[in-house]
């Protein structure tokens, strides 16, 4: 049971797969005639270069910090489900042991994502991780742990007790390595590099510059609120309020509708599932 590649050079290795993956689909396309078939080839053509291209701009601006404890769950997950076969469930509890380098042979996953974060910190260019996403993995930490204990005893996948163990150790040992190593040196700016940003745009379907689709989104923003300032004092005349800057405007209106949000029975009674979260 093999499970994420995180050895030295992983990076490349992924790239050589998808790149050989891709070459396969583009043999397929030189023979294949029927149109929507040559559709979904394409596609997944495309989503390699667009992965491999990811993979290539990750290498060369950013720190490979892995969120190991959400790895790990999903890895898991996808083994622990009601719509997954019975059958494969008996792979949970080997694939954990890989996770948690109890396999002879193995090496902790958070021993390698420790290893490949730190043979790189020194590296010039290189921007750290954004610190908001910093904490929020390290509160994740025992969440994570505790899932995958609960999806083990919920589908009965019996003597993962050491496992289960040394996940939850080795899940701390790394939130705290996070704390005192990564999270120091964090960055305060959520902000992507341009260039990783440009990708990201392509991923999700957007062929336009971050420069250009600023440009567009200020002259949105600069167009909606003129609207608004050009409204605001005919709404500040027709209620008497001396306010009319649009901001000032919609504070008032806010104000006067809370009351009404307040004296709804389904908020009072706190009716919502999950109402609290």
């Amino acid at each position: 049971m093999r499970t994420q590649d995180l050895g030295p050079d992983f990076g490349g290795r992924y790239r050589a797969a998808l790149a050989r993956a891709r070459e396969a689909l583009r043999r397929d396309l030189e023979v294949e005639t029927e149109p929507r078939v040559r559709e979904d080839l394409e596609i997944m053509a495309r989503t390699a270069d667009l992965r491999i291209e990811g993979s290539e701009l990750d290498d060369r601006f950013l720190l490979p910090l892995t969120a190991v404890g959400r790895t790990i769950f999903r890895g898991e997950f996808l083994l622990l489900g009601d719509q997954v076969a019975p059958a494969r469930r008996s792979s949970a509890l080997p694939r954990l042991e890989r996770y948690t380098g109890l396999i002879p042979g193995s090496t902790s996953l958070a021993e390698l994502a420790r290893a490949r974060y730190e043979e790189r910190i020194r590296t010039p260019g290189l921007q750290p991780p954004y610190r908001g996403e910093v904490l929020q993995d390290i509160s994740d930490t025992t969440r994570y742990a505790e899932g995958v204990r609960k999806l083990f005893a919920r589908y009965h996948v019996a003597g993962g007790e050491a496992a289960l163990t040394a996940l939850q150790s080795q899940l701390q040992a790394y939130a705290e390595w996070e704390r005192t190593v990564v999270l120091p040196m964090a960055r305060a700016d959520f902000r992507l590099p341009p260039a990783v940003y440009a990708h990201d745009l392509r991923n999700i379907g957007l062929d336009i510059a971050p420069l250009d689709l600023i440009a567009r989104a200020e002259l949105e923003y600069s167009e909606v609120t003129a609207e608004l300032q050009t409204v605001a004092p005919l709404v500040a005349a027709q209620r008497g309020w001396p306010e009319t800057e649009y901001r000032a405007v919609i504070a008032r209106l806010k104000r006067e509708q809370l009351p009404t949000i307040r004296s709804s029975p389904i908020i009072a009674t706190r009716s919502f599932p999950g109402w609290r979260r």
